[in-house]
C-alpha cells in the first residue's frame, strides 16, 4: 500500500536545550525539515531554518516504510544552562509529516538530563494522535539503537525500536 502523501524519511535531532514538555508538545503534529535529499542523486536541494529540528528529506509518494540506526549520546546540560531544567534531544524517524502535516507515522528516543539524572524514552506515535511510550526497553548512553517504521495502510503499520546492544524490543 502506498501512503497517498509525500514521503519523508528522516533520522532527526531535536534541539538539545528544549525542555521536555515543550518539546513533546511541539513534536505532537510539527515538522520542521531543514535539509532536503533529493533521492535521485543525493545532492541537498533546500535548505530551511528551524529552532527545534533538523533532519534529511527524501521525497516520494511510494514510501512505505522507514529505518534508521544511532548511537544513544550523553545528554549534558548546556554551560549556560540551570541544573533545575530539564533538557532533553531526540533522534527520530518518521513517513510523511512534510508535505501533509495532518499526518506522520515516527518512533524515536527522547534523551534528557535534570540536575545530574539522565533519562531515555523510547517513544511511538501517528499525528495527530498523542505519542506512546514503549515499555520494557532499556536504553543508555553508548548503545545502538535501530529504529522501524512501516506504514499497511493510511491509517496503520508497525513501529519497532531494537537495542543492538542489549537485545531488547
Amino acid at each position: 500500500m502506498k501512503v497517498n502523501a509525500a514521503g519523508l524519511i528522516l533520522l532527526a535531532a531535536s534541539a538539545v536545550a528544549s525542555p521536555l514538555a515543550a518539546r513533546v508538545a511541539r513534536r505532537n503534529g510539527v515538522s520542521r525539515p531543514n535539509i532536503r535529499v533529493n533521492p535521485k542523486d543525493g545532492h541537498i536541494d533546500s535548505t530551511s531554518v528551524s529552532y527545534n529540528w533538523a533532519g534529511a528529506v527524501l521525497e516520494s509518494s511510494d514510501f512505505t516504510e522507514v529505518s534508521g540506526t544511532f548511537v544513544v549520546p550523553t545528554p549534558r546540560i548546556p554551560g549556560n544552562g540551570d541544573d533545575s531544567t530539564q533538557y532533553c534531544a531526540t533522534a527520530w524517524i518518521g513517513i510523511d509529516g512534510d508535505k501533509c502535516q495532518r499526518s506522520l507515522f515516527q518512533t524515536g528516543v527522547d534523551f534528557c538530563i535534570q540536575g545530574g539524572t539522565v533519562s531515555y524514552d523510547a517513544w511511538y506515535e501517528w499525528i495527530p494522535a498523542a505519542s506512546i511510550d514503549f515499555n520494557g526497553i532499556n536504553i543508555n548512553a553508548g548503545d545502538s539503537i535501530s529504529l522501524s517504521v512501516v506504514a499497511t495502510s493510511t491509517t496503520s503499520g508497525v513501529a519497532t525500536i531494537t537495542n543492538n546492544s542489549n537485545g531488547q524490543r
